[in-house]
């Protein structure tokens, strides 16, 4: 995939971090993203399944917190939320279930997901019943911007 695939987006927190990431045509989102320790980004890929399952997650309208701290999630006392879900349902670690940090600003900034605002305390609730559509539509709009 060349480098012009992939468009630039920002986690939310209050210590944003740029990431890059991409959907091809079945909907599977693939996220780069760089640490200090790396000199080569890290490429994780978020199957379409495991996406359903997370929509599946959020349709019950509810606010469901990001809950992805690595030190809760690996001692077992993160709430229930976003990312304790994908630690517990997508076979990833505590460094993978930080994807939902990245999960939450595609899916916001898209408007498949509402989000409260906040930098601390983060929630998300489902804004569609069709967020293939939706993310893939704001995927084309950045790549195009």
């Amino acid at each position: 995939m060349s480098n012009e695939s992939w468009v630039l987006e920002r986690t939310l927190g209050g210590k944003a971090k740029e990431f890059y990431w991409r959907i091809d045509d079945e909907g599977n989102i693939y996220i780069k993203r760089k640490f200090k320790n790396m000199k080569k980004p890290l490429e994780d890929e978020i199957s379409v399944e495991q996406l359903n399952k997370l929509d599946e997650y959020l349709s019950d309208g509810e606010w469901k917190s990001l809950a992805n701290n690595v030190a809760k999630l690996r001692r077992k006392e993160e709430k229930n939320g976003i990312g304790r879900f994908i630690y517990e349902n997508f076979g990833m670690n505590e460094t993978r279930a930080q994807l939902s940090s990245h999960l939450g600003a595609i899916f916001s900034n898209s408007g498949a997901w509402l989000y409260n605002g906040k930098k601390m305390n983060m929630e998300f609730k489902r804004n569609t019943y069709n967020w293939v559509k939706v993310v893939k539509d704001y995927y084309y709009r950045k790549k195009t911007d």
